[in-house]
């Protein structure tokens, strides 16, 4: 169980760029579990931290984004709930791998972090 306080306090120590870097990590990982079907309750709660970040992160990004969280924790909600029932398609698997993928990469787009010089990134 996530202990969401803990959680939101930690989240929210970050810069709204690197709360979408986190997100974009957690996601990343979320279709790689999702792909493996064999960790039922690690889905389930990464899915939930990924809504969780999304919902955290928006009232504090630019507009674009903050639609794209909207997205993103309406794409994590449908997953979550038809996981249970899909989760032996293999096809519906590396779908939602793939879109996990995708929007891992379209987060990092919108937090500006694949623009920065390595060393820069830790402020």
């Amino acid at each position: 169980m996530i202990d969401e306080a803990v959680l939101q306090k930690r989240y929210l120590r970050d810069t709204t760029p690197r709360r979408l870097g986190n997100l974009a990590s957690s996601l990343k990982r979320l279709g790689r579990f999702i792909a493996l079907q064999e960790f039922d309750r690690t889905v389930y709660d990464l899915a939930q931290e990924c809504r969780l970040f999304a919902g955290w992160a928006a009232p504090e990004a630019e507009y674009e984004t903050a639609v794209a969280l909207q997205d993103l924790q309406n794409d994590l909600t449908e997953w979550q709930e038809s996981y249970a029932q899909r989760k032996s398609d293999e096809s519906w698997r590396a779908d939602i791998n793939l879109a996990c993928a995708q929007w891992s990469q379209r987060l990092l787009e919108l937090s500006g972090l694949l623009n920065k010089k390595p060393e820069t990134i830790t402020d």
